[in-house]
């Protein structure tokens, strides 16, 4: 059986055709896992918060051509890190701590190193776990 990500040119006898109810069931599945929801431990406020799944054209679109400058990196995770919390698009929040770009919000509650952690556990709940490996192999080099 091939590995996840591996496709092989495979005889009709080794395995069964996909059925339409097949198809179908995971599309719905799919859907299904847009809405999922994932709680995230931080360290400096000793709590959690919750975050949900970005849509995948966002996501694309906010690490696309990213890797070469770790300014613009960080500024991609701090906007996976905002679209993912509904807490931190909360404009009242915006207004009690005198922020302008929604962005920024998250620049102002959390370090580096804790934006970095949070948007590689939200890089690897949204599906981009390798991309997320080759960003940091790419920027230490």
């Amino acid at each position: 059986m091939p590995k996840k990500g591996e496709y092989l040119d495979m005889n009709k006898e080794q395995h069964k055709r996909i059925t339409f109810s097949q198809l179908v069931a995971r599309k719905l599945q799919r859907d299904q896992d847009k809405m999922k929801v994932k709680e995230i431990y931080i360290p400096s406020m000793e709590g959690t918060m919750l975050f949900k799944k970005v849509p995948e054209d966002d996501l694309l679109e906010l690490f696309n051509g990213r890797v070469e400058d770790i300014r613009e990196l960080i500024e991609a995770e701090r906007q996976l890190i905002y679209k993912s919390c509904p807490d931190l698009q909360n404009t009242e929040l915006h207004k009690k701590m005198g922020i302008e770009d929604p962005f920024d919000v998250v620049k102002a509650i959390f370090e580096i190193q804790e934006t970095n952690e949070i948007a590689e556990e939200l890089a690897k709940f949204n599906g981009l776990d390798d991309r997320s490996k080759k960003i940091k192999t790419e920027i230490k080099n």
